[in-house]
C-alpha cells in the first residue's frame, strides 16, 4: 500500500503539468468606427481570443503568435460579434508590442507597446498592463459575422490580459497526488 501511494503522491505531483493550457487573451480600449452598418463612437471594445498554449508558434525570432482559435469583439452599446477570419495573439518581443489580429489578412486589430512584452511568450497568464493605446489599423476591415469591423481612431489605454484555465486532467492529477500524499501521511499516524 505504502509503495502505491508514493506512486500516486509522484505522478500527481510531478507528472501533473499538462503541456497545453487554455488560455485567454483580452484586450480593451476606446475607439470609433464601424461594425456592418452600425456605427459606434469613443465606445469600450473588448477584443477576445481563446486558444491553447500547445499551438505557440515562433515564425521568426522573439515574434510569438498563436492563430488557432476563437475570437469575438464586444462594443459597447452594440454587443458581440464573432471574426469570421482566423484570429491571433502576437508578440514581437524585439519591438516591446503586443495585441490581437486578425491572422487572416496579416493586420493586428488592437496593439500596445510595453516593455512587459520584451519578455512575454503568450505561454502563460499575463498582464494586466495598460499603456496609451499604441493604435489599430485604421482603414482596414475585419470580418465578423455581423459585418466588417473597421477602427477609425483609439484613445486612452489600452488594456492586454491574458489568462490561463487549468485543464481539468491537471486538476485530476493534482488531486491524484494529494491523495497519495494523504494515504501516506495517514499510514504514519
Amino acid at each position: 500500500m505504502t509503495r502505491f501511494a508514493i506512486i500516486l503522491a509522484a505522478v500527481g505531483i510531478f507528472g501533473g503539468s499538462a503541456l497545453a493550457v487554455p488560455i485567454t487573451y483580452t484586450e480593451t480600449a476606446t475607439a470609433t468606427g464601424m461594425l456592418g452598418a452600425s456605427t459606434f463612437t469613443s465606445a469600450l471594445v473588448t477584443l477576445t481570443f481563446t486558444g491553447d498554449t500547445s499551438n505557440v508558434t515562433i515564425p521568426f525570432s522573439g515574434i510569438f503568435l498563436l492563430a488557432v482559435g476563437t475570437g469575438t469583439v464586444n462594443i459597447s452599446g452594440l454587443g458581440t460579434a464573432t471574426f469570421t477570419d482566423q484570429v491571433e495573439a502576437i508578440v514581437n518581443q524585439g519591438a516591446s508590442l503586443g495585441g490581437i489580429g486578425d491572422y487572416t489578412i496579416n493586420r493586428l486589430m488592437l496593439f500596445a507597446i510595453d516593455a512587459g512584452f520584451a519578455t512575454y511568450d503568450l505561454k502563460s497568464s499575463f498582464g494586466p498592463i495598460s499603456d496609451t493605446a499604441a493604435g489599430s489599423n485604421s482603414g482596414t476591415f475585419f470580418a465578423t459575422n455581423l459585418g466588417q469591423l473597421e477602427f477609425i481612431s483609439v484613445s486612452g489605454n489600452t488594456v492586454f490580459t491574458a489568462s490561463t484555465v487549468p485543464e481539468p486532467a491537471s486538476m485530476t492529477l493534482l488531486g491524484v497526488g494529494l491523495l497519495g500524499l494523504t494515504s501516506l501521511r495517514l499510514r504514519r499516524v
